[in-house]
């Protein structure tokens, strides 16, 4: 199969620096280079000040268009078949920019939902793993496992 859009030789770096920073002698791991890249890239969007420049050296000044390379690799295309969740999952009452949260909504697979980490940390536990075992079809049954009440977002991709 000949791939429609061409990896970046900066995607590629990043996720063969974080395979080698996950590795460890004697042990195996699966993750998801996409997913890393996607989260970062869109915490840099509605990111200021010192994580922003923090996220930025990280992935280097275009974030947005990070964004767009990785979404066009995502789209629909025949013969592949992607399992996409970009769940922004927030607070109650936490404020966030609106144009960041339009940008999540432009995402493949996009979906937003406020939520009560501090009064049902393990009802919001339960249905995020839930969605993500939808969305990929049973092959993910549980992304997260315990987590705590100060919590403030997840952002799953």
């Amino acid at each position: 199969m000949r791939l429609s859009t061409p990896p970046s030789p900066d995607h590629l770096a990043f996720a063969t620096a974080v395979d080698r920073a996950l590795g460890s002698p004697k042990t195996s791991h699966v993750w998801s280079p996409y997913s890393v890249a996607s989260v970062l890239a869109l915490l840099a969007t509605g990111a200021c000040e010192r994580t922003r420049e923090e996220l930025l050296f990280l992935l280097g000044p275009h974030p947005k268009g990070q964004l767009d390379v990785l979404d066009t690799a995502a789209a629909p295309e025949e013969g592949l078949d992607l399992a996409v969740l970009n769940g922004l999952y927030l607070r109650q009452g936490l404020e966030v920019r609106p144009e960041f949260t339009e940008r999540v909504r432009a995402r493949v697979g996009a979906e937003i939902a406020r939520v009560d980490f501090e009064g049902d940390p393990e009802g919001v536990r339960n249905a995020i793993n839930r969605r993500v075992s939808e969305v990929t079809r049973g092959i993910i049954d549980e992304l997260l496992s315990i987590f705590s009440k100060s919590l403030r977002l997840i952002d799953i991709i």
